[in-house]
């Protein structure tokens, strides 16, 4: 199990999270700090009296659905994949095989218990190995002379240290230099680059996006941002066949979503 845990600021700012009482965040975070890569815990109830707890913030917590519980008395955080996305190379998977098979991965990245509104969760890396042998993926894909307008040498040297080597420092700096799904986030900012050469405007979620919007979304792109496109990708990686315009698109989708 690793060392270091994440959290996003997504849930422990949000409203339903701060309203509960100090003793039932506390609680939380020390779950998630022994939680295994799976996000599963095996004794919530004896962490619960190491850091001096009672059975009501345990309740509470499950009460507001931040932890699933299991009939085996195991627990698992619901967000743990909004939290830690975890490279494939360091993640072991979880003993409790039992209760994982009872988890589906909704769009947002939380686990659920009702098949309807996620789907089944994929192993660590087997959305990517699958999608690379697709026709149509990220790396036998390539642009037709219609979407990529010319540039010289040093526009494109300025979008490649903007979208590769800025925002992964950035990245790296943010996880002490192990970034969960690295092979990942290179595709998506890949794939923001090449947004950021289009010759022609592209249209998602209704709206219009030239390669100068992609551009000052590289620039404003933040390590939360990036972990909100990986989280909405992963759900959905054995299923891509055009992985560049797909994630293109979760990258527009992210563009509106840090406006509200």
């Amino acid at each position: 199990m690793a060392e270091r845990r994440m959290f996003t600021k997504k849930i422990t700012e949000s409203d339903a999270f701060l309203e509960m009482p100090m003793s039932s965040q506390a609680l939380y975070f020390h779950l998630c700090m022994n939680a295994d890569d799976d996000g599963f815990v095996k004794n919530p109830k004896s962490i619960q009296r190491l850091v001096g707890c009672n059975d009501d913030d345990l309740k509470l917590l499950i009460a507001k659905r931040f932890v699933i519980p299991f009939d085996s008395g195991i627990i698992v955080i619901k967000h743990w994949r909004m939290h830690n996305l975890l490279r494939k190379d360091r993640y072991k998977e979880t003993v409790y095989t039992d209760e994982r098979a009872l988890l589906f991965l909704k769009e947002d990245g939380a686990y659920t218990l009702d098949e309807k509104q996620g789907i089944p969760i994929p192993k660590i890396g087997a959305g990517e190995a699958q999608n690379e042998e697709e026709k149509g993926s990220a790396t036998n894909w390539q642009p037709n002379g219609n979407q990529m307008a010319p540039q010289d040498r040093s526009v494109k040297d300025s979008i490649k240290r903007l979208i590769k080597k800025d925002k992964i420092e950035m990245i790296s700096r943010a996880y002490e230099g192990v970034v969960p799904h690295m092979d990942l986030v290179e595709k998506v900012l890949d794939a923001l680059e090449f947004a950021c050469s289009m010759e022609s405007p592209r249209t998602y979620n209704g709206k219009k996006y030239s390669a100068d919007d992609f551009w000052a979304i590289g620039k404003a792109l933040n390590t939360d941002d990036i972990v909100y496109i990986i989280n909405r990708i992963l759900p959905h990686m054995g299923h891509i066949e055009d992985f560049t315009n797909y994630a293109i698109s979760i990258i527009a989708e992210c563009s509106e979503h840090s406006k509200k």
